[in-house]
């Protein structure tokens, strides 16, 4: 962790921190570099977390240079590599899910990047959701970027303790089938920014869930 605590070091704790107004996710990084000064790493990785399930992704694919590295006002402060660095030592806590779970009528459409996060949050809440996908899970990451850009062993492993705790169903939802999703009270749609939108409108007009959620919402 040296290398956490000299980067973090390096960071001024801005007030108005031009690096966290670029992150796509706005991490706090002020804060998570001021506890790691203060040797709190377990409260620094928390918040991490609380924003980011995969650092260890992001902190090899993200475009830092235009974002938080770019942004830092002194241009010392390369905050990717703390999220990467911790994401990778506090992997297990970040995969381990209470082991009771409680099952509740919420349905994921789409098991990529997006609709994994929900299912993780979720899951951390002690939430059992169901997720749909016709494929295989992880999107763009397991499906697009080359093995070359990053070690994608750590992203299998969440995959499956997601998989394992999770009730996913290898299922393709179309005009046909939507009916199926009748038996939730609440949907997400995380079917890909190339997504059919139709499927999402038209559960909102003929679906009695109480609740339908698109995107980014």
């Amino acid at each position: 962790m040296n290398d956490v605590l000299n980067m973090a070091n390096k960071c001024r704790s801005c007030g108005k921190a031009k690096c966290q107004v670029a992150c796509p996710l706005h991490q706090d990084i002020p804060l998570i570099t001021k506890l790691i000064r203060n040797n709190q790493i377990i409260d620094a990785k928390d918040i991490l977390f609380m924003h980011n399930p995969f650092g260890y992704v992001t902190g090899y694919l993200c475009n830092h240079e235009n974002q938080c590295a770019g942004n830092c006002i002194f241009g010392e402060v390369d905050f990717y590599e703390i999220e990467r660095d911790l994401s990778i030592k506090f992997f297990e806590d970040l995969i381990t899910y209470p082991k009771k779970l409680e099952v509740r009528p919420i349905a994921i459409i789409g098991g990529g990047v997006a609709g994994l996060t929900v299912a993780h949050y979720l899951l951390k809440q002690g939430i059992k959701p169901t997720i749909y996908e016709k494929n295989k899970l992880g999107g763009v990451i397991t499906n697009a970027i080359p093995n070359f850009r990053y070690d994608k062993s750590l992203f299998k492993s969440h995959i499956q303790a997601i998989e394992k705790n999770a009730n996913v169903i290898y299922q393709d939802i179309n005009q046909d089938n939507l009916d199926v999703l009748n038996q939730y009270e609440h949907l997400i749609f995380k079917n890909g920014r190339w997504g059919r939108f139709w499927i999402w409108k038209r559960a909102v007009r003929e679906l009695s869930c109480g609740n339908v959620l698109h995107g980014t919402e």
